[in-house]
C-alpha cells in the first residue's frame, strides 16, 4: 500500500511539473473571472484572481485580445502561403463579425465582406452558434498585423461592401496568414461560393473538409 501512495505521488508531481510547463509557454494567457479579454502574464489589467489558459481555447471561449498588453494571436492551424502581389494594405477600423469587417481603405470607411466563407450571425438582434467565437477569433488574426485586400473578379457585392480575401502579415509569423481560411479551417465558417469570385474556392473547401473530419466548433456534433 505504501509502495502504491508513493508511486501515486511521483506521478501527481510529474503531471504537476508537466502543467506548469505547459503553461510557462507562449501559448498560454490570462483571464479574470468578469473580464472579456485575454492577456498577457504582465498586463496591468490583471488582478489576483487572474487565470491561465490555453490561447485557442480562450478565443473559442470568446475572449478578445487585450488593446493594453497586445496578447498574440492564435498559431495558424495550417502553414500560410506568401500573399499576393495585387493586394491593398488596409486599417482595420474593428470587426463586425466573424465576416466582416470595417476598414479605411482609399479615405473612405468601408465594410469589408470576406469572400468565399459565411460565419454564424450576430447582428440585426441574432445571436447563433459560434458567431462570438468567430468574431473573437477574427479579431485575434487582425490583432496586431496589417491587413491585405486581396480583390476578385467582382469588387463589390449588391449592398456596397468591398469583397476580399483578407491577409494578415506580421506579428512574428514569417509568412501572411491567409484569413479566410483559417476562419474555415477552425471550424468557424462555412463555404459560400458566389461566382464569379471562385480564385480560391479549393483551398477554402479544403479548409473546411478539415474542420469536418476533426469536428471541430461548427462541425462539432456531426456524425
Amino acid at each position: 500500500m505504501r509502495r502504491i501512495i508513493v508511486v501515486a505521488a511521483l506521478l501527481a508531481a510529474l503531471a504537476f511539473a508537466s502543467a506548469g510547463s505547459a503553461l510557462s509557454s507562449d501559448n498560454t494567457v490570462y483571464i479574470t473571472r468578469t473580464g472579456s479579454c485575454y492577456h498577457t502574464a504582465e498586463c496591468s489589467h490583471l488582478r489576483s484572481s487572474a487565470m491561465p489558459l490555453a490561447l485557442t481555447d480562450a478565443v473559442e471561449r470568446g475572449y478578445r485580445p487585450c488593446k493594453l498588453c497586445k496578447p498574440p494571436a492564435p498559431d495558424a492551424p495550417v502553414k500560410t502561403a506568401t500573399a499576393p502581389a495585387e493586394t491593398v494594405k488596409v486599417a482595420v477600423i474593428r470587426v463586425v463579425d466573424g465576416d466582416t469587417i470595417k476598414v479605411r481603405y482609399e479615405g473612405k470607411l468601408e465594410s469589408v465582406r470576406l469572400i468565399g466563407i459565411d460565419t454564424p450571425e450576430i447582428t440585426r438582434g441574432k445571436n447563433e452558434p459560434f458567431g462570438k467565437q468567430a468574431e473573437a477569433f477574427l479579431a485575434a488574426l487582425l490583432a496586431n498585423r496589417t491587413a491585405l485586400l486581396e480583390f476578385d473578379l467582382e469588387r463589390r457585392d449588391r449592398y456596397g461592401r468591398l469583397l476580399a480575401y483578407v491577409w494578415a502579415q506580421g506579428g512574428g509569423e514569417p509568412s501572411p496568414i491567409f484569413v479566410n481560411a483559417q476562419l474555415a479551417r477552425w471550424g468557424l465558417a462555412q463555404l459560400l461560393t458566389i461566382p464569379p469570385n471562385v480564385k480560391y474556392v479549393e483551398r477554402l473547401q479544403s479548409a473546411v473538409g478539415a474542420a469536418q473530419a476533426t469536428r471541430l466548433n461548427l462541425w462539432r456534433d456531426i456524425q
